[in-house]
């Protein structure tokens, strides 16, 4: 890719996703520039990792779950990937939080998890 065509790209991505003066290689850019032009596409598609799990603890063996969600948002011309934690345990323990990604590296780094 040519010089002017990857600033054109960038110039469509940086309407869509915070590229945070970061220095992306045109694989990047063109995974970007593809998840912005085909959004609609891609807006809603989601992808959940569950995990159990066995341990001990003071009180004794106890299981317990995490599950973490990932979905990709495209909305107000803006393209984000949000992400839902949740941890639960047979000792009663259980916590979540909710994050959102808005910044390419992170974009990038988070779609291979979307797409398997």
């Amino acid at each position: 890719m040519d010089k002017k065509e990857k600033q054109a790209k960038k110039s469509v991505i940086s309407k869509a996703i915070d590229l945070a003066n970061g220095r992306y290689k045109d694989e990047e850019i063109d995974t970007l520039y593809d998840l912005v032009k085909n959004s609609s596409e891609y807006n809603g598609k989601s992808k959940t990792h569950k995990n159990s799990f066995k341990g001990f603890s003071s009180e004794g063996r106890y299981t317990g779950t995490e599950e973490t969600t990932y979905t990709i948002r495209a909305d107000d011309n803006k393209v984000k990937i949000e992400e839902r934690y949740q941890y639960n345990d047979s000792d009663g323990d259980s916590r979540s939080y909710d994050k959102e990604h808005t910044k390419g590296r992170d974009i990038l780094s988070l779609l291979h998890k979307i797409k398997k």
